[in-house]
C-alpha cells in the first residue's frame, strides 16, 4: 500500500493545481483512487471535503476536522516553473510530471515494478455551437445587360457580382446610371442610384446586394 504522506501529496497537488474551471478531479493508481467534485471553494468526495490551503491539507468528514501538514513535500513543486521543465523530483522514489490534461506521481520505492498515479482534470464541455447556413440571393438584372434575368448568387454578391452573372452590360448601357430597386412587395421601393464605372475604378464603394434586389441598367437613347 502507497504510505499515507504520499496520499497527502498526491492529493495537495491535485487540489492545489486545479484549473479555475475545472468541475472534477480523477486520482487513479494501482492501489489508490478518489474521485473529487467541485463545491464552491472545495472538493468533495462523499461525505469527505478537502480543501487545499498554504501548506496544509485540509480534510473535513462528518464535521471533524483533520490538517495534515505537506509544506516539506510540495515545496518544490509549488515553486517549480512548469513552463520550463515538465518533470521534478518528490521524493527519492517518486517523481512529478506535468501533462497536457493533469500530472503524472511516478513512484519506485524498491518494488519490482513502476507504480504511476494519474491525477485528470475535467472541465465543462464547451457549448455547441450551431452550424449556420446563409441562404443564397435571388438578383434581378434588367435593362441593357447582355443576359437579363434571375440570378442565384451567394450571400455577401455585390453590385459588380450580379452584373458579371448577367453578361455585363451592352454597348448601349449607361452603367454610370445604373439603378438598384430594393423593397417588399406591396411597399414602395426604394431606389438607389449607383455609378458602376466609378466602382470599377476604385472610386465608389461596391455595394452588396439583398435577397430580390432588382439591379436595372438604362439604355444610352444617342
Amino acid at each position: 500500500m502507497i504510505q499515507l504522506p504520499l496520499i497527502e501529496i498526491i492529493l495537495y497537488i491535485a487540489l492545489f493545481f486545479a484549473p479555475p474551471d475545472a468541475t472534477h478531479i480523477s486520482v487513479a493508481g494501482p492501489d489508490y483512487s478518489i474521485e473529487l467534485t467541485r463545491e464552491k471553494t472545495a472538493w468533495t468526495s462523499g461525505p469527505a471535503t478537502f480543501t487545499a490551503l498554504d501548506d496544509s491539507l485540509i480534510r473535513d468528514e462528518n464535521a471533524k476536522k483533520e490538517t495534515t501538514s505537506v509544506a516539506a513535500f510540495v515545496k518544490a513543486a509549488l515553486n517549480h516553473d512548469w513552463s520550463r521543465v515538465s518533470k521534478i523530483k518528490l521524493q527519492d522514489s517518486a517523481t512529478l510530471e506535468k501533462t497536457a490534461s493533469g500530472f503524472f506521481v511516478r513512484v519506485n520505492d524498491g518494488d519490482p515494478a513502476m507504480r504511476t498515479y494519474t491525477i485528470t482534470y475535467r472541465r465543462p464541455a464547451p457549448p455547441a455551437t450551431t452550424k449556420t447556413t446563409s441562404r443564397p440571393l435571388t438578383i434581378n438584372v434588367l435593362g441593357a445587360v447582355n443576359r437579363p434575368g434571375a440570378y442565384p448568387l451567394p450571400a455577401g454578391a455585390t453590385l459588380l457580382d450580379a452584373l458579371a452573372a448577367a453578361g455585363g452590360g451592352s454597348p448601349t448601357a449607361q452603367l454610370r446610371k445604373l439603378t438598384v430597386v430594393r423593397g417588399p412587395a406591396g411597399a414602395t421601393p426604394a431606389v438607389i442610384p449607383h455609378d458602376a464605372n466609378a466602382i470599377l475604378r476604385g472610386q465608389s464603394a461596391n455595394p452588396a446586394l439583398l435577397d430580390r434586389d432588382t439591379v436595372f441598367v438604362p439604355e444610352s437613347l444617342l
